[in-house]
């Protein structure tokens, strides 16, 4: 594997790069679903590791249920999807800084789960709730509630109670969604354990 990593660092090339990738597979280092799930999402090496052209689909109906196995494995996997969704979904989240407390508790319980994060999710899903009302229009009470939908995931529910996104939004939320999974998802997939 050794090997694998010296020829994929001094080149650079997707080639070696997969064959790294497949080295850290047999050796139990990489999950064969991180594997998948970075080649699904459109990374050259992984695919080429994968065997296949395999690559995230145009409708996002099928992306969701091609992912749906992981979002019932890992909560914190489930907050990730949810939250990048929710952000490409509603423009007012980024334009108007809505729910920007919310965001970054929820980002802080990704890095550190637990009681104390929680608490700060409820805290922050209130103040959501009455930022919304302030703006009072439908685009911040729509975005509002797609976030706080993250917060419920966040809390416990299961990830198909709460849907995150629309089933057939438009092509350009769709590209960028799934840019945006690609972007942070694709690292954490093949990221090296914790030493």
């Amino acid at each position: 594997m050794q090997a694998a990593r010296r020829a994929f660092e001094a080149s650079g090339s997707p080639h070696d790069e997969a064959t790294f990738l497949t080295e850290r597979t047999r050796a139990g280092e990489l999950a064969p679903d991180r594997l998948e799930l970075a080649a699904y999402l459109g990374h050259p090496a992984a695919r080429l590791a994968a065997g296949g052209p395999c690559g995230a689909d145009d409708d996002l109906r099928r992306t969701r249920a091609w992912l749906e196995p992981l979002f019932q494995r890992s909560v914190a996997f489930s907050v990730r999807v949810a939250l990048l969704a929710a952000h490409e979904l509603h423009p007012a989240l980024k334009r108007n800084k809505l729910g920007a407390y919310l965001t970054k508790a929820l980002r802080l319980w990704l890095e550190e789960p637990g009681a104390h994060g929680l608490a700060r999710i409820q805290d922050a899903t209130r103040q959501l709730f009455a930022e919304a009302e302030a703006q009072d229009t439908a685009e911040a009470r729509d975005a509002a509630t797609s976030l706080a939908g993250v917060a419920v995931i966040a809390e416990g529910v299961d990830w198909d109670q709460v849907p995150a996104w629309p089933l057939t939004p438009p092509p350009k939320t769709l590209r960028a969604i799934r840019e945006a999974l690609r972007d942070e998802l694709v690292p954490w997939a093949l990221e090296p354990p914790a030493p």
